[in-house]
């Protein structure tokens, strides 16, 4: 019993010093560990820690095939803001848009370095070829424009607008084509007007969040069309059964 509990309180400091060790920046256009420097006018980012990560079981119990997400609760408050604007869940009902869009805060694969300024990248989804399909729930979009998620973007929503202009949340970036090798296909386009490579990329790969709406909703208290919130920040979640919880 005593090497047991010995055990389970060393993985616990290894958890806390896990997350002690990242840090979530919010509120702003310019982050300030990239390779250049802000610029001039940008609002850089502000840092927080992060008190705890909520992730679906299912992402475990499946071998990373569904849930594909995670709930990342901060050890502050983030109040709304010009560059920190609450978005909606997309519902069940929604239709996955032709067009969306995403932040990214990722590498630009022309210069192979990370960026400083925040970068909106427009994006037009694609029915999923059949070898993506081992990835359930997914949504997936096309890889042969200029503009593509790389490396750091994972976990940048897909955000697309309603008729009212409402934004609304429908996935998560989770993974894609290396973007050096699309890069070099966009190059054979442009400089040899060679199209072969372009189409053979497979698209990049977001998990859609409508069929996780319920889990988002009983952890953080944003629901879809505003059906439920949570007023009471010390309010205990009972039944977690369907959730990994990192402390």
């Amino acid at each position: 019993m005593g090497s047991l509990l010995a055990l389970r309180i060393s993985r616990r400091r290894k958890t806390k010093e896990w997350l002690s060790s990242w840090t979530v920046y919010h509120s702003g256009e310019c982050i300030p560990f990239s390779d250049d420097k802000c610029e001039r006018g940008h609002i850089e980012a502000i840092p927080c820690k992060i008190r705890s990560v909520i992730v679906p079981k299912v992402f475990f119990d499946e071998n990373c095939t569904r849930g594909d997400l995670a709930i990342i609760e901060l050890q502050e408050k983030i109040f709304p803001a010009f560059l920190a604007r609450p978005l909606c869940l997309a519902s069940k009902e929604s239709d996955v848009p032709p067009k969306a869009e995403l932040a990214s805060w990722g590498s630009d694969a022309s210069r192979i370095r990370s960026v400083t300024t925040l970068t909106r990248i427009n994006i037009k989804t694609i029915v999923c070829p059949k070898e993506q399909m081992l990835f359930s729930e997914a949504i997936c979009a096309s890889e042969s424009q200029d503009e593509n998620i790389c490396k750091g973007d994972s976990g940048a929503g897909m955000v697309y607008r309603d008729k009212e202009g409402r934004r609304h949340v429908i996935g998560i970036a989770s993974y894609g084509t290396d973007c050096r090798i699309i890069q070099m296909a966009l190059d054979y386009r442009d400089e040899l007007d060679e199209w072969d490579k372009l189409k053979e990329l497979k698209g990049s790969v977001f998990t859609d969040i409508r069929p996780f709406t319920d889990f988002i909703c009983k952890y953080t208290g944003v629901c879809r069309d505003g059906q439920r919130t949570i007023d009471d920040d010390q309010r205990a979640i009972k039944d977690t059964r369907d959730a990994v919880i990192q402390y």
